[in-house]
């Protein structure tokens, strides 16, 4: 029993290792090769507030691009100070790799 512990415990380890792995693998890929686009936010609202000093947002953004329209949906937890820089209506600054990989950028 006590091994199957130890076992459990260390890959519960390795995963949670993993995750942290690849959230810093996709900020990465997000600052070196996406590129900067105002987008206009058609909607957010909050889904969770956190603990640590932060909500995580539901959004809908669009911009135009090569003459069409561009939506995209996700969801991003961001610092409680900077939830005030995204409100319905406004435009906001993100960098956009593909439709799963957005990041929001506050520091103009």
């Amino acid at each position: 029993m006590t091994v199957f512990v130890w076992v459990l415990s260390a890959l519960m380890a390795v995963a949670v290792l993993a995750w942290i792995v690849r959230l810093f693998v996709r900020d990465n890929r997000i600052r070196e090769r996406g590129r900067d686009v105002i987008a206009h936010v058609d909607e957010v609202r909050v889904l969770a507030v956190n603990e640590s000093d932060s909500k995580t947002l539901g959004y809908r953004l669009s911009w135009e691009e090569g003459g069409r329209r561009k939506q995209v949906s996700g969801r991003e937890t961001i610092p409680m100070a900077r939830v005030a820089d995204i409100r319905e209506g406004d435009d906001v600054l993100i960098r956009y790799l593909d439709d799963d990989n957005i990041r929001f950028v506050f520091d103009r």
